[in-house]
């Protein structure tokens, strides 16, 4: 599994935290640029482990609809992960206490019934849309109480 944070929601700054959980629940971070590509991931866990056989190995990770995809070393990791909202809910948050808005609006949340434990916030109504019976979509507002 494979998740990010970054400072800001806006930012998505030049350097993201990047999580890899590996088969045996224990965690390697490292810090990456938007334009990563996988490629450095793998190298990063095969010289952790000081392994020398780099290509019989690969990373997967789950999408928003609990589809397993290998993370392709020559494409950027940002791009092949961008539709996955639940990696940003804990940033979504801190940003909006930081900055105290009283509306926010977020388009192509990709959300279904999976997500209706994890999208709450305190002190936020919350008013979504999802798109049903097609893969993508949906709208949601998160209006101060």
């Amino acid at each position: 599994m494979i998740r990010f944070r970054s400072s800001s929601i806006r930012s998505l700054s030049p350097e993201m935290k990047c999580t890899v959980r590996l088969l045996d629940d224990s965690e390697i971070s490292c810090h990456i640029q938007r334009e990563t590509k996988g490629q450095f991931l793998i190298d990063h866990i095969c010289n952790y482990y000081s392994l020398l056989e780099k290509d019989y190995f690969g990373i997967r990770y789950v999408d928003p609809e609990k589809q397993r995809h290998w993370l392709e070393p020559n494409k950027s990791i940002f791009k092949q992960m961008k539709c996955s909202t639940e990696n940003k809910q804990e940033e979504l948050e801190t940003c909006t206490y930081l900055q105290g808005y009283d509306l926010i609006g977020i388009m192509e949340t990709w959300w279904d019934g999976f997500y209706d434990w994890s999208v709450r916030m305190e002190g936020y109504r919350l008013f979504r849309k999802d798109r049903q019976g097609r893969r993508g979509g949906g709208v949601t507002l998160y209006v101060n109480d």
